[in-house]
């Protein structure tokens, strides 16, 4: 790998501060952008290196190698990074693209903010397929299937729940079919359906229900208030 390279992908190591449903074509893996259609990365290529003599942020003036300690990001505009990371993929298998978010932990001058999580719905999916699991009245089969959900049943699932011969990740019901399920809670743990989570939905809601369990991503923030998201796939 040449100094020139690796010094441009360095450079598409940037902080994003939103991700929107625009970066989904740009993750396409029927598009992929050349290095010429990076007008701005291509001009950084071209500038001839200069001695060593002086250093300017942590570098040899004119020189593309950086000690990234002592670098200043760079901040581009999120269609250019990624199509900046799809142009310089090195990648011989899909690789994951995250967005790594700081926000301010801090509430008062002497309070600081508990680490929180949350989900992002995503345009697309990607990655591991999410498995949804559907307890609804029979009458509602057909729609839960047609919305996306992997496993579709109304009372005899609670049998099969109780033997645990199920594999699913996500388990979805509606408030009539909620009752089957307190006997199980201790057997679903986390799984158990839940109004707060948003597992427990409304029938006129079921392809909303299915569709964002499908595209979302969980994330958390640590202490000192940094996110890190997967937000998509790259791959020469």
């Amino acid at each position: 790998m040449t100094f020139d390279l690796l010094a441009e992908m360095l450079r598409c190591r940037c902080l994003y501060n939103s991700f929107s449903a625009s970066a989904a074509s740009f993750l396409s893996p029927t598009v992929v952008p050349s290095a010429s259609s990076l007008p701005r990365l291509q001009q950084h290529a071209s500038e001839p290196p200069s001695s060593p003599a002086s250093r300017v942020n942590g570098r040899a003036a004119g020189s593309r190698v950086f000690i990234l300690g002592r670098r200043k990001e760079e901040e581009v505009e999120t269609s250019e990074a990624l199509r900046a990371l799809r142009a310089y993929s090195m990648a011989t298998k899909p690789e994951t693209v995250e967005v790594n978010i700081k926000v301010d932990m801090t509430l008062k001058k002497d309070k600081v903010r508990d680490p929180f999580k949350g989900p992002v719905v995503l345009p697309h999916t990607f990655g591991q397929e999410t498995i949804i699991l559907f307890v609804i009245e029979s009458s509602y089969h057909e729609a839960a299937l047609k919305a996306g959900a992997d496993i579709v049943g109304a009372e005899e699932i609670f049998n099969e729940l109780e033997e645990e011969t199920l594999n699913f990740d996500i388990c979805l019901t509606t408030p009539s079919m909620l009752d089957g399920f307190k006997p199980l809670q201790r057997k679903l743990k986390s799984k158990m359906p839940n109004i707060r989570r948003g597992t427990v939905v409304g029938e006129d809601s079921i392809p909303e229900a299915v569709r964002q369990f499908k595209t979302r991503k969980e994330f958390r923030s640590d202490k000192v208030g940094n996110i890190l998201v997967p937000v998509g796939k790259v791959c020469n």
